[in-house]
């Protein structure tokens, strides 16, 4: 294989991982955020996260096109579309380096993955929190607590609550 590809395709990795490790901070950032209930920084966040997100999607689709144009001697018709099909095509000291790259890329991916469930289940019981305060507050609104003398059947308890005056 030629050794500019080797480079190319290690460097691309490399990229990648860079890429994935800032994107674990701010997922971890993001929990931590989660936690303290600041729609502010979360806000901030998520949108670093998207930024991080088009990097690591532009990176992949760089590395995607290099893998596409190399196409090493007894290279299988169909071509080598992952970066676990060339490890056979590199030299060995290349192919250690390489599959440590995509071995860190999975592990990242996996954690980034596992702090992200966790931060949906964060969101959704805040959801669910505030759909739980929201209720209350309607039912209080479209029916307000009147006071009336205990004992009394309803119709004569509210409108014993229009008589008694309790702004004074």
């Amino acid at each position: 294989m030629n050794q500019s590809y080797a480079s190319q395709l290690e460097a691309g990795l490399a990229a990648e991982l860079a890429a994935l490790e800032n994107f674990v901070d701010l997922t971890v950032q993001e929990r931590q955020v989660l936690r303290r209930d600041d729609p502010v920084e979360l806000d901030r966040i998520v949108r670093g996260k998207a930024r991080h997100l088009a990097d690591i999607s532009l990176i992949e689709a760089q590395q995607r096109e290099r893998l596409e144009q190399w196409h090493p001697e007894g290279a299988p018709a169909g071509g080598l579309r992952h970066v676990s099909d060339w490890l056979p095509f590199l030299d060995e000291q290349t192919s250690a380096r390489v599959g440590g790259l995509r071995d860190a890329i999975m592990r990242h991916l996996e954690r980034v993955r596992e702090i992200n469930h966790g931060n949906r289940a964060l969101i959704e019981d805040a959801l669910q929190r505030n759909t739980a305060l929201h209720d209350f507050i309607a039912r209080l609104v479209a029916n307000p607590p009147t006071y009336s003398a205990p004992g009394l059947p309803p119709a004569l308890a509210s409108q014993s609550a229009h008589l008694v005056d309790l702004s004074g």
